[in-house]
């Protein structure tokens, strides 16, 4: 059958230029290249089959002989045999994983060696569970410049750590100059990035945890890896980050900023370790509020509501500062920095409030506000002033000698306003 009668009959709306491009290959490898497209646009994964087919065959088409039915991918430098080989084992990785790609991510793995292609796709098949949009971070990756492992790029060796040793190091850092390995992007930075050796530092771009241009000499031995330590700890050896990898005495506050990073919920921004530190510098109450307010964010507005991830978070960190940090107590007396939650919350539950009240509500972390409020309506409905239960409530979290001047200053408040006949 002729290529024509094959496009016809795989139902694929090709364009003349499509259609030379096929001419030029083998009839084998053309039938290989449409059934390949046919598959990943009956899939979603491709918009644009004659682009997508046109962009092959420019960047040298390799054929998959057996290795993976979702498509072929080529590359520059090298061709043949000794491409299609190289390129096999990621291939092979991403089809077990069921791994789809937008036609953009395809394009730009076109324009790598395909042992590179073939690393990256390993990477992204293995952790792609995780990651929110692969195909996103495969063109971030590349287009960063890619550093393979074997030239040094984001290999899970061993890495720097905080002041000396230790800290996050081992699956974080390992690897080379701080390039764009899509390890990197995953795992972390490699020796001149954020946990690497010699030094390393929070440099770069795309640790999960790690920020951008924090420059070099940071780092000390080994960190994050299989010996299980935390910030400045001990060599932990190698490994990559999972499963039991994190360090047993890590901190609710540092594990919340690792998931935050890997929701990827600002379009690739992510917490940088300078800002991880700031957040230490407040209440843990107050840091969590922060970040849990973030999510919330995040989740319904994404990296709409927010330019500069790192910027916003400190900004609201120097609110907090200013206006009086929590204690980090069980408690929690920080400042509610959440605008006018508490307000909202109210208004839902049909209390009217005073001023005076949503003044003592500013002034607790926002959890405990809500439990106020919501406490304060099954009161109300019980009949009581939901103004004096959250009064009251919130006096009794105060300290003995803050609850007595409060005390104080409404008795006196009280005298002024009735005064004794």
């Amino acid at each position: 059958m002729s290529l024509l009668g094959e496009v016809n009959r795989l139902g694929l709306e090709l364009g003349q230029e499509a259609l030379s491009a096929l001419e030029s290959l083998p009839y084998a490898h053309a039938l290989e290249l449409l059934e390949a497209t046919q598959q990943k646009f009956q899939g979603g994964s491709l918009k644009d089959p004659t682009n997508y087919i046109c962009a092959t065959v420019k960047r040298g088409y390799v054929p998959r002989a057996g290795t993976l039915s979702s498509g072929p991918i080529g590359g520059k430098g090298t061709g043949g045999p000794a491409m299609g080989a190289a390129a096999g084992r990621g291939m092979q990785k991403a089809e077990a994983a069921g791994l789809s790609l937008s036609d953009e991510a395809v394009k730009a793995l076109l324009t790598v060696p395909a042992s590179h292609a073939s690393e990256i796709l390993e990477a992204v098949a293995e952790k792609h569970t995780e990651l929110r949009d692969p195909s996103n971070y495969v063109v971030a990756t590349i287009s960063r410049g890619y550093v393979p492992r074997a030239e040094g790029g984001g290999t899970f060796g061993k890495g720097g750590g905080f002041a000396g040793g230790g800290g996050y190091g081992g699956g974080y850092g390992g690897g080379g100059k701080s390039g764009g390995s899509l390890y990197e992007t995953i795992y972390g930075r490699g020796k001149d990035g954020y946990g690497g050796g010699k030094g390393g530092g929070y440099g770069g771009y795309s640790a999960p945890i790690g920020g951008a241009s924090f420059g070099k000499g940071y780092g000390g031995g080994p960190g994050y890896g299989a010996g299980g330590y935390s910030w400045g700890g001990k060599d932990g050896g190698k490994g990559s980050r999972g499963g039991g990898l994190i360090p047993e005495d890590v901190t609710l506050l540092e594990k919340s900023v690792l998931e935050l990073n890997e929701q990827d919920l600002w379009a690739g921004q992510e917490i940088s370790p300078a800002t991880l530190l700031a957040l230490r510098c407040i209440g843990h109450d107050d840091a969590m509020e922060l970040l849990q307010n973030l999510q919330s964010k995040g989740m319904s507005k994404g990296s709409k509501g927010i330019g500069n991830l790192n910027n916003y978070i400190q900004a609201a960190i120097a609110n907090i500062l200013r206006d009086g940090p929590g204690s980090g107590s069980s408690k929690g007396l920080g400042k509610n920095h959440t605008g006018n939650q508490s307000r909202q919350k109210a208004e839902e539950l049909g209390l009217v409030l005073e001023e005076s009240t949503f003044e003592t509500l500013a002034h607790m972390p926002l959890r405990r506000a809500t439990a106020l409020i919501e406490q304060a309506s099954q009161r109300q409905a019980e009949g009581e002033d939901p103004n004096i239960f959250i009064d009251r409530e919130a006096s009794a979290d105060l300290p003995e000698e803050e609850r007595a001047a409060k005390e104080h200053a409404k008795e006196e408040k009280r005298l002024r306003l009735y005064p004794p006949r």
